[in-house]
Formats: C-alpha cells, sequence, structure tokens
C-alpha cells in the first residue's frame, strides 16, 4: 500500500504542478469556467487521481479492521468528488486539490524508515518536520483557501439567474461540442459535505501527526528521549 502511494501521489504531484505552469489561461478564467471548464492535461490527472482512489477505498474496505474506519472515509470522499468532477463540476479546482498529494510522499517515507528501524533518528526528524509542514501548507492553508474560493463560486452558480453554455474544443477535426449547465443545489451540497469531511479529516491527521513527533522526541533542546 505505501509503495502504490508514493508512486501515485509523487506522479500526482509533479503532473499537477506541470499544468498549474504550463496552463497560463487558467488565471484569467471566469466562474463558469472554474465550474463547468474541461482541459485534457488537467483531467487527466484528476483521471489517474480517481483510478487511485478506486484501488484505494477496496483496499481500504478489505482491511478496515487494520486501517481503520477514517481511512476508508478519506478513501471514499476522495472517490465520491473525483467521479462527481467528471459530470463536469469543478475540475478547474481539481487540480488545485491535486496539490494536497505533496505531504503524502513524506507520509510514507516516515513509515518506510520506522520498518527500517530508523524510528527517532535524525532522518526520521528531518522528513517529519518536512512533512508536518507541507502538509499543513498544503492541507490545511491551501486547502482551507481553496475549499472558501471553490464554494464562493458554487454559490454565484446556485444563484444565477441564467443557464451557462460552454463550448469544448475535444478534437481539432471535430465540431465543438455545445452544452448547457445549471448549477444543481444537490451537487452542490454534496461537494460541500465532502469537502468538509476532508478537511476535518486533515485537521485530524495533522495533530495525529504532531502528537507522534512529541513522542518520538522530547526534552530541552529538542533532545531525544533515552531508549
Amino acid at each position: 500500500m505505501h509503495v502504490t502511494s508514493l508512486v501515485n501521489s509523487t506522479f500526482i504531484s509533479l503532473a499537477a504542478i506541470y499544468v498549474l505552469c504550463a496552463d497560463v489561461d487558467r488565471l484569467s478564467d471566469t466562474w463558469e469556467q472554474r465550474l463547468w471548464g474541461y482541459t485534457g492535461a488537467g483531467d487527466m490527472v484528476q483521471a489517474f487521481g480517481a483510478g487511485f482512489f478506486i484501488w484505494d477505498v477496496q483496499i481500504c474496505a478489505a482491511n478496515v479492521q487494520t486501517l481503520g474506519v477514517t481511512d476508508l472515509v478519506h478513501a471514499s470522499m476522495g472517490l465520491i468528488i473525483s467521479f462527481l468532477g467528471f459530470r463536469p463540476f469543478g475540475l478547474y479546482y481539481g487540480i488545485q486539490y491535486a496539490l494536497f498529494e505533496l505531504s503524502t510522499p513524506f507520509v510514507n517515507f516516515h513509515w518506510f524508515l520506522n520498518k527500517l528501524n530508523k524510528a527517532g533518528s535524525t532522518l526520521q526528524l528531518v522528513n517529519g518536520m518536512i512533512l508536518i509542514t507541507v502538509f499543513g501548507c498544503c492541507r490545511l492553508l491551501w486547502g482551507s483557501y481553496m475549499t472558501k474560493t471553490f464554494f464562493g463560486d458554487v454559490w454565484t452558480a446556485l444563484h444565477a439567474p441564467r443557464s451557462s453554455w460552454t463550448t469544448y474544443n475535444y478534437s481539432p477535426t471535430q465540431k465543438p461540442l455545445v452544452l448547457q449547465h445549471q448549477a444543481e443545489w444537490w451537487v452542490g451540497i454534496v461537494f460541500l459535505a465532502t469537502h468538509t469531511v476532508v478537511m476535518s479529516l486533515s485537521i485530524f491527521w495533522f495533530g495525529k501527526m504532531i502528537a507522534t513527533m512529541r513522542r518520538h522526541y522530547a526534552g530541552p533542546g529538542g533532545k531525544r528521549k533515552a531508549k
């Protein structure tokens, strides 16, 4: 599980950063384009994320007694969010939330170091500090900001006096596909609920990380406990 998670999170993180840097037109998108828009590169990243969550849900459900209910809930919420995005709805934000995965490699490194009898080592301390910093910045600070911005667009869409029309250019050899969009309350409620759960789990796990670091290291000057 940790090897698969490491490979997936590393690929998703690099792909998301590349798309965000390369797709400069995203900065000028309107709320309609952010909610209904589609780009092949950005949504490829979300598709890979959806594929991972399909696998993750199966693994967590089969090993729920070992992994715990929280892992299963997180995998389920990720699956719902990634699949509903292809309605399409909020795919612009899907690539932004992919940056959550920047912290996941360091979670796996922490586990690997435990299995290599490096628990409490300087290497694990450095990895732990990077993990806490990246997790806090990406999942808590960036995640909170994106959630606020995302639901601002959702609120605007739900109260829009007219429908939105979006043109999708899937292929240079085919005619563009033009679709009419109208935000539905149930979609907004589902996204609100799932994002709230994910953010709550992130806060819960952040607290556990701090507690784990304290167990490994204590005393004045950050000295390790004697073992």
